[in-house]
């Protein structure tokens, strides 16, 4: 980790200068995992006893590379030793914050990219998947990735009985011409 979230383009900077170049060496599905800590870690959980509340701030990760995962299972030397998790892409699918299911948008950059990964990481989270040729086109994909984030929208709700430990979340809307349905169960702490 290079600089928790922070909301000070001065740090968020002063932390991107920092960054360097280990011989190509990636550990892709690492930096998912660990991106996933940092979320679960910052967290704020709803207080007070009004309901049920999901999505103020949902969970989500962009991860673009212009590469492929080669060192999530520290395959290659490294002046940095790994934390002897070898994360792959089936690990990831199931990331969440304190229940909730973390959506993982995924950007590739260039040809040389593990295309077929990055689409599935994306599409069984919930996430969108953007193909760039070069880096000019990186800046519309994260574009694109913030006005996913941007359009989220609460959802609270009292259970209908106070011992329910789930609940299915319904939200239909119209995207364009296309009428879009998605559906999540969301862990409820059972209040009774």
């Amino acid at each position: 980790l290079v600089q928790p979230m922070t909301e000070n383009q001065g740090e968020m900077e002063a932390a991107i200068d920092e960054l360097w170049v280990s011989n190509g060496w990636t550990a892709l599905w690492d930096g998912v995992r660990m991106a996933n800590d940092m979320l679960v870690a910052s967290a704020i959980e709803p207080e007070g006893d009004t309901g049920q509340c999901f999505g103020g701030r949902m969970p989500a990760i962009v991860a673009f590379t212009n590469g492929r995962d080669n060192n999530s299972s520290d395959e290659q030397g490294s002046r940095i030793e790994g934390d002897g998790i070898d994360t792959t892409v089936d690990d990831l699918l199931d990331l969440n914050v304190h229940g909730i299911p973390t959506t993982i948008h995924s950007v590739g950059i260039g040809p040389e990219i593990d295309e077929d990964s990055l689409e599935l990481l994306a599409d069984e989270t919930g996430g969108k998947y953007k193909n760039v040729k070069n880096y000019g086109g990186l800046v519309g994909a994260l574009h694109g990735a913030a006005a996913q984030l941007e359009n989220l929208v609460p959802v609270c709700f009292e259970p209908a009985d106070c011992g329910d430990d789930e609940a299915l979340v319904t939200v239909e809307w119209w995207e364009g011409k296309e009428y879009v349905r998605h559906q999540v169960i969301v862990p409820l702490e059972p209040r009774c």
